[in-house]
Formats: C-alpha cells, sequence, structure tokens
C-alpha cells in the first residue's frame, strides 16, 4: 500500500506531464489537439484540470418542469432553513478559529476543534481516500444539482456544468447567465443561492438517519443469539488444524454451556476455566477400534 507521499508525487508528476504536454502543443499550434480541446471542453492549468459541458442542460430542465408548486414550496422552505442555521454556521467557525488560535500561541486553549477539515494522509488514512472522494463528488452533484434546478424554476438561464480536479479533489460547477440572475429580485436569488446549502443539508440528515437506522436495515441479513462466529485463528493455536476450528466455523456451545453472543461466550470460557473440564465414558470396545496403539501392541505380542 503506496503512503501518502507517494500518492502525492505520483499526482503532482501527473499534473506536470499534463501541463508540459498542453504547453508544448499550445505553442506548436498543433491543430489536432487544439480541436481535441475544443470539442472535449478541457482545459489544463497548472495542478488543475476544468472540463465543461452543455450535455445535462436539458436533465436539468426536465427537473425544473418536475412539480413546480412543489419545488417553489422545497425552495422557499431551503431559504429558511439556510438563513435560520447561518447564525450557528457562524458560530462553529469563530469558535474553530478561535480554538486554533488560542492552541496556537499557546495560552492553554483546548486543542480539540469543533470544525475539523479532513486531509488524507494527514488525519484522514490514505486507505479511506476513495470513500473521500465519492463523498466529495456526491456532496458536490448534490449541491449544483440544487442551483441548477432553482435556476430553471427562476428562468434562468444553465450556460454549462463544469468539474475541476485540483489534485486529485474534485469540484463540480453550474454555469449560470449573471446577467439574468442579477436582474431578479433579492427573495428569488435566495432560492438560488441557498438551494445547494440546503440540498447538503437534507443529505447530511439522510445520510445521519441512514448511519442511525443502519442497524435496523440490515437486522434481517444476520443471525442474532445464534452464537459467535471464528474470524481468526493464531498460526500457534491447539484448536487450528483439520480436526480444529477454522475461520468461518460457529461456536453454538463450549462443554455444556450454550453460547449465544459475544457476552456468553466469554462467559463460558471463563466458566470452562474455573471449573475442571468433564470426563466422557467411553467402551472398552469402542478404544480398541480406534486406539492404533493397542492394535500395534497386540500385533507385536502374537507375533
Amino acid at each position: 500500500m503506496m503512503d501518502s507521499l507517494t500518492i502525492f508525487i505520483i499526482v503532482v508528476l501527473i499534473h506536470c506531464t499534463l501541463f508540459f504536454f498542453d504547453t508544448f502543443f499550445k505553442s506548436c499550434s498543433h491543430n489536432p489537439y487544439l480541436y481535441f480541446l475544443e470539442n472535449t471542453g478541457l482545459q489544463v492549468e497548472a495542478f488543475k484540470v476544468r472540463w465543461f459541458t452543455t450535455a445535462f442542460n436539458r436533465f436539468f430542465q426536465k427537473c425544473g418542469f418536475w412539480r413546480p408548486k412543489l419545488l417553489d414550496c422545497w425552495f422557499t422552505l431551503g431559504i429558511r432553513c439556510s438563513l435560520a442555521l447561518l447564525p450557528v454556521a457562524m458560530y462553529i467557525v469563530i469558535r474553530t478559529a478561535l480554538n486554533a488560535w488560542l492552541t496556537g500561541i499557546g495560552t492553554g486553549g483546548t486543542s480539540s476543534l469543533v470544525l475539523e477539515p479532513l486531509v488524507p494522509g494527514v488525519n484522514l488514512p490514505v486507505s479511506d481516500i476513495g470513500y473521500y472522494l465519492a463523498t466529495l463528488i456526491t456532496c458536490s452533484i448534490v449541491h449544483e444539482l440544487g442551483h441548477a434546478v432553482a435556476a430553471v424554476r427562476e428562468d434562468v438561464h444553465i450556460d454549462g456544468t463544469g468539474l475541476i480536479v485540483v489534485l486529485i479533489v474534485p469540484f463540480m460547477c453550474v454555469h449560470l447567465n449573471t446577467q439574468q440572475y442579477d436582474s431578479l429580485p433579492p427573495k428569488r436569488q435566495l432560492r438560488i443561492t441557498c438551494a445547494g446549502v440546503w440540498h447538503n443539508f437534507v443529505l447530511t440528515i439522510a445520510a445521519m438517519s441512514v448511519l442511525i437506522l443502519l442497524p435496523v436495515l440490515l437486522y434481517p441479513f444476520f443471525d442474532i443469539g445464534t452464537g459467535v462466529t471464528v474470524r481468526n485463528i493464531q498460526q500457534a493455536s491447539p484448536l487450528l488444524g483439520p480436526s480444529g476450528l477454522q475461520t468461518g466455523d460457529k461456536v453454538l456451545a463450549l462443554n455444556q454451556c450454550q453460547v449465544k453472543d459475544y457476552d456468553t461466550w466469554y462467559q463460558c470460557i471463563q466458566s470452562a476455566v474455573n471449573h475442571a473440564s468433564p470426563g466422557y465414558c467411553v467402551s472398552s470396545d469402542l478404544v480398541k477400534e480406534h486406539d492404533e496403539s493397542i492394535a500395534g501392541t497386540l500385533a507385536r505380542l502374537t507375533a
């Protein structure tokens, strides 16, 4: 697994290579390359790649004319919730800045931040970078979709949609007609401006609800109260082997102690340690039939 420094170096090298060839082909007026950029909407800058397209304009128009009255109420509610959350957001930002400043000058301030940005390789494991990028892309799409649909409802023309990748961090944006936007009354401008924040707020509430309800939603797919499953066995353990336990086995009982869950498993282990192991009586014929040492001894005595 590559560390964060290696990934950063690779990303920087890729961006430098793209910027070098972009500058080289443009300086030479390489017509196929210029034609490619013009038709794809790509634009290469230093450590930044832009993409612009009008392919989603029709989709935004269809979304904007779906249930017009419902959408108008939806974005009006977004204005009210966004304005109500504005003091809370200002409090969080100010408190985070004060905590960081007091900690930096060493005046005994607390080191815990109310709002802490996640940076892969610093306070976020590099192995989770896929989840990080997927979250950014999802939040960005939902945010810009709110602006676009609200703009359609307010008769503001959408010029197109852009994607900006800074190093490896993606950002999406919707290009609106600024003249039409500036000519709108303040309330209609607020519907477009607050739509992105409102959609991200709803997305956050939905994600928190799914997280809280996850045990209930996944309950039908799991067995509860029917034993414990072996996840790992140490190589030196006497339980490992063809006649012992294997990864994935389910333990239902230990001696005469029934195992139902994690807690009863440890209770059964504690009971087995504190009490003498039970013995089992078997017939002598069964021992003679399965004990190879007895058969070998009889063979030597006969010889």
